[in-house]
């Protein structure tokens, strides 16, 4: 960027350059025009001397304009012409000086373009550390903000998923505090205006959570990370349709593809009308989000159980219950184990039936 802006700003300064010679050129023209008309009007007075009798005024016209007159107005031109020799040249040095640091700050690129790697996949460790999608106990949080506050002050990518983690656990006036600088940094602003929408929901002000969702689609309308938080938004809004659409965009970005399918099986089984085709994508999506996480994760499994209660293998759902339970800490643990009785006595519910968020 800083590469674009000194090549733009050398390319403004030649054209002023360029501008402030023709002008002087032009200054230098008047001049000598201005001293052509004077000594032509003398030559057509001296040739009208005879029939105006008047010899002594057309002496004194010449002595004033023709002989004083004359001398300076040379003298002015040349200290024209040298003030637009020393122009070009300042002009000329000052452009060599201007390429000379486009050229080395050229050469410098490729040694900030590792840096700039390493600090967007710092913004996504963190930002994932936060846990967008809304799956960790409240115990989970309390830790991950802990360890997130040893961070280096400087460190934005950690206040970023601090003011997460604080809004997920009902920290608002905190989460606030953080997210009102970071909304003005250029890298985190989009994502931060979205994490701020979140929050101005989960304290019911829609109008601003509008307002800053607006800002963040205005400022990266593809980034698939911006559509999970919406997707977990309009899933606390109750919006089970439009929760859907958002996971499906973050589907088709190819990213956080296990987050997707997981929220995607779980919604899918949460609709009070469930019909087949509903179920086979809730079947399909459970069964990919399980695959994916190498069966390490509570939610995918989790999101199985509910699809194998629904198609009547009451055997493997409660196994899969319990084994996220296994996995599982805190108050989704308790979840888990819930889900598995209530699967065994033939009572299953839908996810948000057990939606323990705060």
């Amino acid at each position: 960027r800083e590469l674009i802006v000194a090549i733009k700003e050398s390319s403004e300064y030649a054209v002023q350059l360029e501008a402030s010679r023709e002008w002087r050129a032009f200054q230098l023209f008047e001049s000598e025009l201005t001293r052509d008309s004077m000594l032509a009007n003398f030559q057509r007075a001296e040739l009208e001397e005879n029939s105006s009798g008047d010899a002594r005024a057309l002496r004194d016209f010449r002595d004033r304009f023709g002989v004083r007159t004359s001398p300076q107005i040379q003298i002015h031109i040349n200290r024209l012409k040298q003030q637009l020799s020393t122009l070009n040249k300042a002009g000329q040095l000052l452009l060599q000086r201007r390429f000379e640091a486009v050229q080395e700050l050229q050469s410098l690129m490729p040694k900030f373009a590792p840096l700039r790697e390493q600090n967007l996949k710092l913004l996504d460790k963190y930002w994932e550390l936060s846990d967008v999608p809304g799956y960790r106990s409240q115990l989970e949080l309390r830790l991950a903000r802990e360890a997130l506050c040893k961070a280096a002050p400087e460190n934005k990518c950690a206040d970023l998923a601090e003011s997460i983690a604080l809004t997920r656990l009902g920290d608002y006036d905190a989460a606030s505090k953080l997210l009102a600088s970071l909304v003005q940094i250029p890298g985190v602003a989009h994502l931060a205006l979205a994490s701020r929408a979140e929050l101005h929901l989960r304290r019911g002000d829609k109008n601003k959570f509008n307002t800053d969702w607006q800002l963040a689609l205005k400022l990266a309308p593809e980034d698939g990370r911006i559509w999970v938080h919406h997707a977990v938004c309009m899933e606390l809004d109750g919006n089970i349709a439009a929760a859907e659409r958002d996971w499906e965009k973050v589907l088709s970005t190819g990213e956080y593809n296990l987050w997707a399918r997981r929220a995607l099986s779980l919604l899918q089984t949460a609709r009070p009308k469930a019909n087949k085709s509903v179920m086979r994508k809730a079947s399909e999506n459970a069964l990919v989000a399980t695959k994916l996480s190498g069966e390490s994760d509570w939610g995918s499994l989790l999101a199985l159980a509910f699809v194998q209660a629904s198609e009547g293998d009451k055997h493997a759902a409660i196994k899969s219950a319990e084994l996220a339970a296994d996995l599982a800490l805190g108050n989704n643990q308790h979840l888990c184990i819930e889900v598995a009785q209530q699967i065994e006595k033939g009572l299953p519910r839908s996810w948000r039936s057990y939606d323990q968020s705060p």
